[in-house]
C-alpha cells in the first residue's frame, strides 16, 4: 500500500482555508471582530510554510500574497470590501490546488 505524503498536509490546510475564507467573509461584509486581520496572517503564515514543506510552492505562493494582502491592515481590521473579495479569490485557487491533491489521494495507484 502507498503511503500518502499529503494526508496531513490536506488536513491542516482544509482547516486553515476555511478559516480564512470565514475571516474574510466577514471582512468583506464588514462584521470582522477585533483582531481578524492578525488571525488571518497566522493562518496564511502557517499554511505558506505547511505547503513549503511539502514543496506544494502553488499554494504556498497563493497563501504568501494573502499575507501581503492583510498585512497593512493588522491594526485596524478595516480591509476594503473589494480587497477582501481580491483576496478571496486567491482562496479559490488554493482551494483548487487542495482539490488535486485529495483527488490524488482518493485514486488508487495503477
Amino acid at each position: 500500500m502507498a503511503r500518502d505524503s499529503h494526508k496531513y498536509f490536506r488536513i491542516e490546510a482544509a482547516d486553515l482555508l476555511e478559516r480564512l475564507v470565514t475571516g474574510l467573509v466577514e471582512l468583506q461584509q464588514a462584521r470582522a471582530r477585533p483582531g481578524t486581520v492578525r488571525e488571518l496572517l497566522r493562518c496564511a503564515h502557517t499554511l505558506k510554510g505547511a505547503a513549503q514543506v511539502v514543496r506544494h510552492a502553488s499554494i504556498a505562493s497563493a497563501a504568501h500574497e494573502i499575507e501581503t494582502g492583510l498585512s497593512g491592515y493588522a491594526e485596524s481590521d478595516e480591509v476594503l470590501p473589494e480587497h477582501a473579495t481580491a483576496l478571496l479569490a486567491i482562496t479559490d485557487r488554493i482551494a483548487a490546488d487542495v482539490s488535486v491533491l485529495v483527488s490524488q489521494a482518493e485514486t488508487p495507484p495503477p
